[in-house]
């Protein structure tokens, strides 16, 4: 529905989407920087960027991934390329992370923001035991990163580049490790494969599977984790720039701490983009209203006996039984 280099992992300052051939310009400003390529020792040239861009365009068909673009959420700007990457060290395949970000945003925690979304996107998303970053050894930065998710030193390696010997360190970070550490930041990724495994979940926001099953599949799925799964939400398009919220549902351990309304301000942000109206349907009861409202929304219509009509047995929100689909929207 959105398009096609639209986010699908969204932190509180970033936003990650595919590269596109019209990224390359951004690109060659970030790559030919020989103080940003400091790693590989020289800036790229106009065809190495060209290449390198293939390349990844080639890795999303085949693994489903590679560096992505990284952009400030407050203006959009191309910030850099971070990514999960299928690598070889010593003929011992791995999957990876890496990041190279443009220096004038150096010092100011993109690294490990962006760091802890590809590992919660890489464990949540991809369901990977393990995860690694293959580093110089003269990059303490990019050390201090590595160290700060909680990834240990496997083993050093010298990795040939042009001709070059370059001392490596293989960090390591188990999957077990990882959920221990319980890492909280807030990260919404879209999810396009797999919906179905976040039904119980979705059932708390809708009771009947089936009504679930005729939304779910056109529908667009985003999760959010703060840590471990905290609230979903389903979104389509019912017009050319409408929007509907078919479904929200927070856990109810993590309900009244602010994850729905999160949720729903980042997602009318982005399909904002798209479109000026997003709608949702909830019963007529006042703690759902009221919900709503403070969400920035207002009443529309009403559609009368859309419960009873669509579900095979009585819904009740608390004592009081939904007979009556009150339609609200927000202006986006």
């Amino acid at each position: 529905m959105k398009s096609e280099n639209s986010p699908f992992l969204i932190t509180e300052r970033l936003e990650f989407s595919l590269l596109a051939g019209s990224d390359q310009g951004a690109l060659q400003e970030l790559l030919g920087d020989p103080d940003i390529m400091y790693a590989w020792e020289h800036g790229f040239s106009s065809e190495e960027v060209q290449d390198w861009l293939s390349e990844n365009l080639r890795r999303y068909a085949s693994d489903g991934y590679s560096y992505w673009a990284v952009r400030l959420r407050s203006d959009g700007s191309l910030i850099g390329v971070m990514g999960i990457l299928q690598e070889r060290v010593a003929g011992e395949a791995y999957t990876g992370i890496g990041y190279i970000l443009h220096k004038r945003c150096w010092g100011q925690s993109y690294a490990s923001e962006g760091g802890e979304a590809l590992c919660q996107y890489a464990f949540h998303n991809l369901e990977l035991p393990l995860l690694t970053a293959q580093v110089r050894t003269n990059n303490l930065p990019s050390q201090r990163v590595a160290a700060g998710l909680g990834m240990l030193v496997l083993r050093e390696f010298k990795k040939l580049y042009c001709g070059q010997e370059m001392p490596h360190l293989l960090y390591c970070l188990e999957r077990d490790t990882w959920q221990r550490r319980a890492a909280k930041r807030k990260v919404i990724m879209q999810i396009n494969e797999g919906k179905k495994r976040f039904l119980p979940l979705l059932l708390l926001g809708d009771e009947e599977e089936t009504m679930i099953d005729r939304y779910l599949e056109r529908g667009e799925l985003f999760a959010l984790y703060d840590g471990d799964l905290k609230a979903v939400a389903v979104i389509t398009r019912e017009a050319e720039t409408v929007f509907e919220l078919k479904n929200l549902a927070v856990e109810p351990k993590a309900q009244r701490q602010g994850y729905g309304h999160y949720l729903i301000e980042v997602l009318c942000g982005l399909y904002g983009r798209e479109g000026n109206k997003m709608l949702v349907g909830t019963g007529d009861v006042s703690s759902a209203l009221d919900f709503y409202a403070a969400c920035g929304f207002v009443r529309s219509h009403i559609v009368k006996n859309f419960f009873t009509d669509n579900y095979p047995l009585p819904i009740f929100e608390g004592s009081t039984q939904l007979v009556d689909m009150v339609y609200l929207e927000r202006k986006l």
